[in-house]
């Protein structure tokens, strides 16, 4: 419910940082990305390689960077559902509310680029840890259940990790945590390394390193494939 314009209050950028990267558990939109990329991601390779119809789709003039690329944009695509589209709609409701003007609304754009970005960063994490999972487990419903495991037990075991050894750098385990740090640059909020625990380059490395060895698990896999043929 919105009652006048968000805009008119002082901490905005914090308000919307709140909204869509809220803490925790009570995060409903991180929750439903993992639950969505858990039913949707889980079988969109598994039921290929588990009914051979990869071998339909190589046998046509495709190869299976051609086959991965797609299913890459479709994962994207459905996942946005939940995330871009409900940021792009919260900003233009929230604009039609206002009483801004003109050059007021072009400065919030910035804004907007910043959500946007911050949530295609992240679909591009959900995106490739869901292919690798589908990719390895050749069964869709043990593959969902592996990525569930794998976003939310790693938040779990990094709060009793840093519970018993009392070092802020296993929060890097946390994967919701860690995205919520390294997007508040993007909401033009500050980035306090004293109260986030660790450094953003070790964020971002993380990420990256989870993104690489997902695309290569799946590469070296298809690598065999191919060469087994």
């Amino acid at each position: 419910s919105i009652k006048g314009s968000i805009y008119e209050q002082p901490e905005i950028k914090e308000t919307l940082f709140n909204i869509l990267w809220g803490g925790g558990f009570s995060y409903e939109r991180y929750l439903w990305a993992i639950l969505l990329s858990a039913f949707a991601g889980s079988s969109i390779i598994s039921q290929d390689l588990r009914e051979n119809s990869i071998a339909l789709y190589l046998s046509r003039p495709l190869t299976w960077y051609d086959y991965l690329f797609s299913k890459f944009l479709s994962l994207m695509a459905v996942l946005s559902t939940i995330t871009l589209v409900p940021v792009i709609l919260l900003f233009m409701t929230a604009t039609a509310f206002s009483e801004l003007d003109a050059s007021q609304i072009i400065d919030q754009l910035l804004l907007l680029l910043g959500m946007i970005i911050s949530y295609i960063i992240a679909l591009l994490l959900f995106t490739s840890v869901s292919m690798a999972f589908s990719t390895l487990v050749k069964r869709g419903i043990f593959a969902g259940v592996a990525l569930f495991v794998f976003f939310i037990f790693t938040s779990t075991i990094s709060d009793i990790m840093l519970l018993i050894f009392d070092n802020d750098h296993l929060r890097l385990i946390n994967l919701n945590y860690v995205m919520k740090s390294l997007f508040r640059p993007l909401f033009g909020m500050s980035y306090d390394v004293s109260s986030i625990g660790f450094e953003w380059y070790l964020g971002a490395a993380v990420m990256i390193l989870i993104c690489a060895l997902c695309w290569t698990s799946m590469i070296l896999y298809f690598s065999r494939k191919e060469v087994a043929k």
